[in-house]
């Protein structure tokens, strides 16, 4: 039982009226589950090198390639959130790991 204390996971910050860019700023600050396809390299929708640029906020050229994707994405969000919402008992903010702040979801 002392590793699931070690591991709960704390607020970093709540998202609830969080402006997207500040959401992002602290998104960026760590790994999420989204990003860990990337990280292994299995991801269909982005490389390893896509997600150092994005969590360093490097624009790239293949971001003006993938507006599309990009755009359906950024409107898909408030759906997928309240589809999660309905379906989890979390709250609406930042998580990181207690001993691993790298990881945030």
């Amino acid at each position: 039982m002392e590793n699931a204390k070690c591991y709960a996971p704390q607020i970093l910050v709540g998202t609830e009226g969080l402006p997207r860019e500040q959401w992002l700023e602290y998104r960026r600050k760590g790994i999420g589950g989204s990003d860990a396809a990337a990280v292994l390299g299995i991801s269909p929708f982005r490389t390893g090198r896509d997600l150092y640029y994005d969590k360093l906020n490097i624009v790239t050229a293949d971001d003006a390639e993938n507006w599309v994707q990009l755009e359906v994405g950024t409107l898909l969000e408030p759906l997928v959130a309240k589809i999660f919402a309905h379906r989890s008992t979390r709250t609406s903010a930042v998580l990181i790991t207690s001993g691993k702040p790298y990881s945030a979801t």
